[in-house]
């Protein structure tokens, strides 16, 4: 096999590089035609955004670290710099890195940022100041996850609802939230809560289940415990009576109720916050998603489905703009989940069907009622 096919070549659209493939990559690199430098970019590309265990270390590759996972994006650029997708600059802006570290909350389509961005962005890997450094990557990685997502992913948006077992599921998650103190999915909730407060290029940063606190801290500064602490110290059904359910539009309350329905639910329920979205086309499932301060879509939460045979025909995202849209959202998900005998369907059978006609034996009839 050629050089260019073996480096360029891969089993599916979203496998994965491992140490020895990169290191071949860096060493091969100058040796690509123009063809096989685009396609090795964007398998780079797709891979850093989509792939969740770059960043993970393993008995067989202890090298898959957050520097490898870096390593990659870094690749991906210099490949867009060679193609000229990316002006590159002379690198001669005394200020730059300081300006970088002042980005963080700008839009990711400012073009004016944008166009600062590419046209000294080279000088970070020359310099490799280290704060610089972790930002910059962390953009490319959220921008990246940006343009994909929308240009993958159709957006479904209900505005008619059968909001009756909506309503029920809401009954049944207040009643759970009564007693909920996530024991089942530990600080799952926290990790999730507080991702939706972080900036695109540091929640990029972040591998799947990685607590964020630390980029909070970094992020907020002194704001950091007034954010903090009211959720670390208040009850679960505190946060959760609080709430005007029927008007909530909020992802970080979303969040909560989603994260409720996976402390009672015994099957997995997936929760990916901001830049994480990318991360469905590993799941041959339906997903949920929260949006804050990255929102590809214009929606703050709802369901993603990858279609992976037939990638951009039906992978999509769902949503309703009903009342008490959190609740449709959940229940939706349930019916697409559910299935012979899984907790799901169980479920599902409370919302659906009056207290008398649920089986004494399922679990979930004690919130019902």
């Amino acid at each position: 096999m050629p050089t260019e096919d073996f480096i360029v070549a891969s089993k599916s659209p979203i496998a994965g590089i491992t140490p020895p493939e990169l290191a071949f990559i860096r060493d091969h690199i100058e040796s690509l035609d123009e063809k096989s430098a685009r396609r090795l970019a964007e398998r780079l590309e797709r891979v850093a955004i989509t792939n969740s265990t770059l960043g993970v270390s393993t008995d067989e590759f202890p090298q898959k670290t957050e520097e490898f996972r870096n390593e990659i994006i870094y690749m991906a650029y210099v490949l867009r710099v060679r193609l000229g997708d990316v002006e590159l600059g002379e690198c001669t802006d005394p200020e730059f890195n300081d300006w970088v570290k002042t980005i963080e909350h700008a839009s990711l389509d400012d073009p004016d940022i944008n166009e600062r961005f590419d046209s000294h962005a080279g000088m970070f890997f020359t310099n490799r100041d280290k704060l610089t450094f972790k930002i910059i990557t962390g953009r490319l990685l959220a921008r990246q996850a940006f343009y994909h997502l929308r240009s993958t992913y159709k957006i479904c948006i209900d505005s008619i609802f059968d909001d009756v077992p909506a309503m029920a599921l809401g009954k049944i998650l207040t009643r759970a939230a009564d007693s909920c103190v996530f024991s089942k999915i530990g600080n799952h909730f926290l990790f999730q809560y507080f991702r939706g407060y972080l900036s695109p290029p540091r929640c990029a940063l972040l591998n799947v289940g990685e607590t964020p606190f630390k980029e909070i801290g970094e992020q907020l500064d002194d704001e950091c415990n007034k954010i903090v602490r009211p959720i670390t110290d208040t009850l679960c059904k505190d946060q959760f009576i609080v709430v005007d359910w029927k008007t909530c539009k909020d992802a970080l309350k979303f969040i909560l109720a989603a994260c409720i329905l996976k402390e009672i639910i015994d099957d997995e329920v997936t929760i990916f916050v901001n830049t994480e979205m990318s991360y469905a086309e590993e799941k041959d499932v339906p997903c949920l998603f929260a949006s804050t301060s990255f929102d590809p879509f214009d929606l703050p939460f709802g369901i993603i489905e990858s279609d992976k045979k037939h990638d951009q025909h039906n992978s999509h995202v769902w949503y309703t703009d009903v009342d008490y849209s959190v609740y449709c959202v959940l229940i939706q998900y349930i019916n697409r989940r559910a299935s012979d005998g899984n907790s799901f369907s169980k479920i599902l059978e409370c919302c659906e069907l009056e207290y008398d006609q649920i089986e004494a034996t399922n679990p979930f009839k004690k919130y019902t009622g």
